[in-house]
């Protein structure tokens, strides 16, 4: 079904945010026309009177929210709505339809009674039927805003104005979450500030507007990485705890109080937003979830649930498990950080951003190693500072603005480490630019090359380490920025 709408139906699927009206008799208020596929089948809804509802209705967001009330009646419910409204602003229409239609009288008996020919009688049904749809229609439009902006304020707030060079990941994840046979969980995963929230976000968005679900949550587990940061974070000092949290803030989302359990049981939560979602099936973004110490107990959970209820994840960390899409998220190519450092000069007016030639702004993506949130950064400060002293600020951690991306990029990471995974880490700059191989960092660090291994393990799954498996080795690399971070903490510049 196209867009959310009628099967085999064209019509554009337009909504309207601002207005938020219930089904009263000021929608009659024209919004937008029906589209003509849609006035057809008012006569089929007519003829059944509701019931069965016309091929396509199903989809309707009228009959959802409907359905919820009057789910054994719901087009016959909506059907009578509508004729009263009609006989409020077009008595004869109204009349017409329900002699035809609920008293099943003829049409020739309703030309005599009414004193109509044949063509005129044809006339004031195609009217009745356009004004019938037109109020229908009005309420499906108010009922889509309404649906969208309730969905919609599930979400934290959009942390981008536009996204660049995320186009066909977009596309990727969004075949994968709208395939009925697709999986159940999906891990975007990547470096902080590489994107995963954003393209999160706009994957809700787009899904929300083609109401692609009954019903959307999101629930964020952001750590506090550095006191500048002042979005909400949370702080886990038990993990089934945080794990009953989530679960708690989700049923309060998507549900009511009523259904949290008291005493709170997680496992009877589970049961009853389980059997809640069979009949609503939700869309859910857990967001930030490398703040989990481990992220197992929390997919078992997912899981075991029998509703077709769709995951998205983000998380710095990532990890292999059953069923588990996982989808890396890499730094922007030089095609997209140019574009995305033009667009920050312009929205900021920093001409030196509008006007450089590629080979500057590239410049500046190497610095970044194509790190969205880091360019920005570099973008802002060249406000008042020229390129070269910008790009020596980043190499040397010599700007509070450096030091504040690299404690929100790395304090995290830094703080869960081992001190054999903080002494594997911290040799990485020593290799190099390329990378090298685990007995380079053995040699370096004078620890035993199984203990290295351990330790790159640890250090790619966090994707602190970018790790390139060959027939023979593995290749390990280091980001740009994580070089320039590793650099100050060992003041190695």
């Amino acid at each position: 079904m196209s867009h959310g709408c009628l099967k085999n139906v064209s019509f554009s699927c337009g909504f309207f945010p601002e207005r938020l009206l219930g089904y009263t008799k000021k929608t009659m208020h024209v919004t937008t026309p029906p589209p003509p596929d849609f006035l057809q089948t008012i006569p089929e809804l007519l003829h059944t009177w509701g019931a069965p509802l016309p091929s396509g209705w199903d989809t309707l967001q009228i009959v959802r929210e409907a359905r919820k009330q009057h789910a054994a009646s719901t087009g016959t419910f909506l059907l009578e709505k509508a004729l009263t409204q009609l006989q409020e602003h077009h008595p004869a229409q109204a009349r017409l339809l329900h002699l035809r239609y609920r008293e099943a009288l003829p049409v020739k008996l309703l030309m005599q009674r009414l004193h109509r020919s044949r063509a005129s009688l044809h006339r004031d049904f195609r009217a009745a039927y356009e004004a019938l749809g037109q109020i229908l229609w009005d309420w499906e439009q108010t009922a889509r805003a309404r649906f969208y902006h309730m969905q919609s304020q599930r979400l934290e707030p959009a942390p981008y104005d536009q996204l660049f060079g995320v186009e066909g990941l977009l596309q990727q994840v969004q075949q994968q979450v709208m395939d009925p046979q697709g999986p159940r969980i999906l891990l975007i995963t990547g470096m902080g500030g590489i994107g995963k929230t954003s393209l999160a976000h706009a994957l809700s968005m787009h899904l929300i507007q083609e109401r692609r679900y009954l019903q959307f949550g999101w629930v964020s587990l952001r750590p506090q990485v550095s006191l500048w940061d002042p979005r909400p974070y949370v702080q886990i000092q038990d993990p089934q705890y945080a794990l009953e949290q989530l679960f708690e803030r989700l049923a309060r989302q998507l549900a009511h109080d009523a259904i949290i359990p008291a005493p709170f049981s997680l496992e009877k939560l589970l049961a009853r937003l389980d059997a809640l979602w069979l009949q609503e099936p939700p869309f859910i973004v857990l967001d930030n979830l490398e703040t989990l110490p481990d992220l197992t107990p929390l997919l078992t959970q997912l899981q075991s649930l029998r509703a077709p209820a769709r995951f998205l994840l983000t998380s710095r960390q990532t990890l292999s498990f059953p069923s588990l899409y996982v989808l890396p998220l890499p730094p922007l190519d030089s095609r997209a950080a140019r574009a995305l450092l033009r667009h920050e000069g312009r929205k900021r007016n920093i001409p030196i951003l509008q006007q450089a030639e590629d080979a500057v702004l590239d410049k500046l993506h190497h610095a970044a190693g194509g790190n969205p949130l880091a360019l920005r950064l570099l973008a802002g400060q060249l406000h008042t500072l020229d390129l070269t002293t910008v790009l020596e600020n980043l190499a040397q951690a010599q700007s509070p603005h450096v030091a504040r991306l690299f404690d929100y990029l790395y304090h995290w990471a830094w703080e869960t480490l081992s001190e054999r995974e903080r002494r594997v880490f911290l040799a990485m700059p020593l290799l190099p630019p390329e990378g090298g191989e685990a007995a380079h960092l053995a040699a370096i660090t004078e620890l035993p090359v199984a203990h290295v291994h351990e330790a790159l393990e640890t250090l790619v799954s966090m994707n602190l380490v970018q790790a390139s498996p060959g027939l023979e080795r593995t290749h390990y690399a280091i980001h740009s920025l994580t070089r320039a971070f590793l650099q100050s903490i060992a003041q190695w510049s």
